[in-house]
């Protein structure tokens, strides 16, 4: 009887050896299976981006040629809307955000104007900023936001505080240089989300394996 115990217990190494074997292989497969985990990018990782240069030899000076005043309109605005008052890079992300939708052929493909990714509603309202708003008296940041612009290129101040003429300005440039080919993220990157999102934003990108930026109080990823 043990004798035939101990044939019996032999006779079961190979195939527990054959099942380790078959869990090792499935093991790997499946961790090979597995989206890759996004790494956020850093700007100092993108300095072969297109408008790169020294800051002495960037013109936006023809920017009016592939695009129209109403464009530099709308673009300014909705950038002085989402990122007043954060910084250079984070405006020219933003602008890149909505030319990169512009420019998409895919899940964007059917918003071919700037006009048309601000107020795009396909899935969602796009920009709080295009939302009525009570204390607005029912306007939107960007109706405000189109008065404050009309102003400043009539080389005026009106009431406006010093602060919101300078912002202005200075939106006004970088949607300029976006028009002339400004990056700060990838062309892939379409989607701009404000500071709370990190957290839910981040872990999407990273179980999906798509690459993402922060830049102050966004982050800016890929579809």
């Amino acid at each position: 009887m043990r004798l035939h115990g101990e044939t019996r217990r032999l006779s079961m190494i190979p195939f527990r050896a054959a099942a380790v074997l078959l869990l090792v292989l499935f093991l790997a497969v499946s961790w090979e299976a597995r989206p890759a985990q996004a790494a956020p990018l850093s700007l100092s990782s993108l300095s072969g981006l297109a408008g790169d240069e020294e800051d002495t030899a960037f013109s936006n000076e023809d920017w009016s040629e592939n695009y129209s005043a109403e464009d530099l309109k709308y673009l300014a605005c909705v950038i002085y809307c989402e990122t007043e008052p954060l910084g250079y890079e984070a405006r020219v992300a933003l602008g890149n955000i909505v030319l990169n939708r512009v420019n998409s052929t895919t899940d964007w493909g059917h918003v071919n104007t700037i006009k048309d990714v601000i107020y795009d509603t396909k899935w969602c309202r796009q920009f709080d900023c295009t939302a009525p708003k009570k204390k607005l008296g029912g306007d939107t940041m960007m109706d405000r936001a189109f008065l404050i612009y009309e102003t400043v290129s009539a080389g005026e101040e009106g009431s406006y505080q010093p602060w919101q003429i300078n912002g202005m300005t200075g939106c006004i440039e970088v949607a300029k240089d976006v028009m002339c080919g400004k990056k700060a993220v990838p062309d892939s990157f379409v989607y701009c989300r404000g500071e709370k999102y990190f957290k839910t934003d981040i872990a999407s990108c990273k179980e999906t394996g798509r690459r993402y930026l922060i830049i102050e109080k966004h982050i800016y990823y890929e579809n």
